[in-house]
């Protein structure tokens, strides 16, 4: 049944134009986190399997945080072998935040786990020198995941810079020596789009200001192939898409900035009905942002909230009819962390989305 509605949804917007939505590019710094693993180590399914929940729960509004399985692991990939590859140690599990082993053992969790939060509230207080917009949706008439993306440098670069694009299953139930053979397994690293780890050369020297933007399609066998098995709620967050700006060269990469989005049906139609505008202002915010919503007509049965990339609601401004004409909401901060967040505008039918940033 969902399928038949993602192809109706297709057909009846096939004359809109998915490429004229315009991708937002965050003034924002994420750091990669990634965990070393297999699901035949005992001590990953142990210390490293609560602490990686952790770390996760801490910081995955403001770092790209992955697992990434190696070593005849029943999750291992050519990408997430190629990753640990590069980023070296030995044994398992090992943690790293972009690409520094953090020396994490059984009785130091705790103090690693302060670490890494207050590293990472560090990292993202700083200002990025480029950083990647992604847009992901399906296609459904050509069965493909079209990931489309927009790197902007806001300072000038003499780098090296490679787009490394990557797609994550945020749940995956399989075993895990220590936790059992239904395992949840969390953030899992699927694959690299393009089938290289390391992305593709942008460029090797650029000017605050310049852009480079990309389209991939990955074929829903590819996607079944890398272990999406049921894409029957595609379009509903299922993937978790990061993005890595990489610099430097094989055997000496380092993460410039990453960032990280899920698909969604939402860019693959048309606004609601109703809506004319929807704006928030000033964006980057730092405590406090107005919403103005502009209505052709009265909506009932409305929702106006804010989530995060994972499409958690996190703040509820509105709930209840809109009448036509403008209508003005405050957003508060709230202790919410630096990043990127979407405001949402829906009856549950039809949604509309608006990209907001806390710095």
């Amino acid at each position: 049944m969902k399928r038949f509605l993602l192809f109706a949804l297709a057909c009846t917007f096939s004359a809109l134009s998915l490429h004229a939505q315009e991708i937002e590019v965050p003034e924002t710094q994420l750091p990669l986190l990634t965990k070393r693993t297999a699901t035949w180590c005992s001590k990953c399914g142990g210390y490293g399997w609560s602490l990686f929940r952790d770390l996760l729960a801490d910081n995955e509004s403001q770092a790209l945080v992955i697992a990434a399985h190696y070593g005849g692991s029943q999750l291992e990939n050519p990408a997430s072998a190629a990753l640990v590859d590069e980023l070296g140690g030995f044994s398992q599990p090992i943690f790293y935040l972009n690409t520094d082993n953090l020396g994490v053992n059984s009785s130091n969790t705790d103090q690693v786990r302060q670490q890494v939060q207050q590293q990472v509230q560090q990292i993202s207080e700083q200002a990025p020198q480029a950083q990647t917009g992604i847009l992901a949706y399906p296609d459904v008439e050509a069965e493909e995941l079209v990931i489309q993306t927009k790197t902007r440098f806001f300072q000038p670069s003499q780098e090296n810079v490679r787009l490394a694009v990557y797609l994550i299953q945020p749940e995956v139930v399989a075993s895990q020596t220590g936790q059992g053979s239904d395992a949840e397994h969390k953030n899992v690293l699927r694959m690299a789009v393009g089938g290289e780890t390391f992305g593709e050369l942008l460029g090797t020297a650029f000017a605050s200001g310049d852009e480079e933007e990309r389209e991939y399609r990955i074929s829903y066998a590819d996607l079944q192939a890398a272990g999406f098995e049921d894409l029957s709620g595609l379009g509903d967050g299922q993937i978790l898409i990061g993005a890595v700006l990489w610099i430097g060269s094989a055997g000496n990469y380092a993460v410039l900035n990453a960032n990280q989005v899920r698909e969604t049906l939402i860019s693959a139609t048309r606004a609601p009905l109703a809506l004319q505008q929807m704006q928030a202002y000033p964006t980057p915010a730092h405590e406090q942002l107005t919403v103005h919503v502009q209505l052709k007509h009265a909506w009932a049965g409305v929702r106006l909230q804010l989530t995060d990339g994972q499409g958690r609601v996190l703040r509820q401004l509105f709930q209840g009819n809109l009448p036509s004409g403008g209508q003005t909401f405050e957003l508060q901060r709230g202790g919410l962390p630096a990043g990127q967040y979407y405001l949402q505008l829906t009856d549950g039918k039809q949604t509309a989305t608006h990209p907001v940033i806390f710095r």
